[in-house]
């Protein structure tokens, strides 16, 4: 897997989250998922240096997109790290009325976690 520089995984994350989040509400399942599975490779490369994951998740965490927030918290659910941050963030992403079925999107995410939803595994 190609290398890449801590601003590149920033600006390739913040990317691929706000096209998931402009094509949230269209029926564009192609880009959805394109950039979804670029965000996975973008994991499966953190998931690898765990330093490099905690300097990148504290980046996103704080960034102002909901998408890039509720997928960066899954993240570090699944890597075991900032685990308080990311549910606090995903707590307050899924009470917020301004930014519609996003905050359903980390209302799932908090079920799934916490083990709500049958079948499921962050």
């Amino acid at each position: 897997m190609k290398k890449f520089t801590f601003d590149e995984i920033i600006q390739k994350y913040l990317e691929s989250a706000n096209i998931i989040e402009s094509v949230t509400m269209t029926t564009d399942y192609k880009t959805n998922n394109r950039e979804v599975n670029k965000l996975f490779k973008l994991f499966l490369l953190l998931e690898q240096d765990i330093d490099l994951a905690k300097k990148v998740y504290s980046r996103i965490l704080e960034s102002e997109i909901p998408t890039a927030q509720i997928i960066a918290s899954a993240d570090c659910l699944r890597l075991n790290i900032y685990v308080d941050e990311a549910q606090k963030k995903l707590e307050e992403l899924s009470k917020r009325d301004d930014i519609g079925i996003i905050s359903f999107n980390a209302e799932m995410a908090l079920k799934i976690w916490r083990g709500e939803v049958p079948g499921k595994k962050l």
